[in-house]
């Protein structure tokens, strides 16, 4: 309610909400594939495990900024545990969480494709392809996300206080 009621943009809300998330994925994306790449050492697998990574990392918080404007869930309140869920049930949100990420990983079917081509005995360019296909949808996603959560943000602000209010 907080955000609501102070006047922020949408687009500063919804940015601000996907910023950690995009900042802590992308350190482990970057872990993970060191680590991996150690294990593995093949350059090539790695591109192609960080083109998925990162746009299903992209398209997380893209979907997620649309989602959570369009179907609030309520929270723990100040001074409740942080792993309390108010009695109250999820509504539409339990199915929209679920489907948004079935079609994040719907979306990041080729670059699964064009790695596993070049994981078994394909060309290395398919490694690119799959590094490529992940970033750009991903991108793609986040960023009609947020501006899409943000106008919805700045149309329902009104709504969104009455649910901060009841829940």
């Amino acid at each position: 309610w907080m955000h609501v009621t102070s006047g922020m943009s949408g687009l500063s809300d919804r940015f601000g909400r996907a910023l950690p998330t995009l900042v802590f994925g992308t350190v482990v994306v970057v872990l993970g594939a060191l680590v991996t790449w150690l294990i593995v050492g093949e350059w090539g697998t790695i591109l192609a495990l960080v083109g998925l990574s990162l746009g299903l990392l992209f398209a997380a918080p893209g979907f997620s900024s649309i989602g959570s404007v369009l179907h609030p869930y309520p929270v723990a309140r100040p001074g409740d545990s942080p792993f309390s869920q108010p009695g109250r049930s999820w509504g539409s949100g339990v199915f929209w969480h679920p489907t948004t990420g079935f079609i994040a990983i719907l979306l990041m079917g080729p670059s699964v494709y064009a790695g596993l081509v070049a994981l078994n005995g394909g060309e290395s360019w398919w490694n690119f392809v799959a590094l490529g296909w992940g970033v750009v949808v991903g991108l793609i996603v986040l960023i009609v996300g947020l501006n899409a959560g943000a106008r919805q943000f700045e149309r329902r602000s009104s709504e969104i206080m009455a649910f901060a209010q009841s829940a």
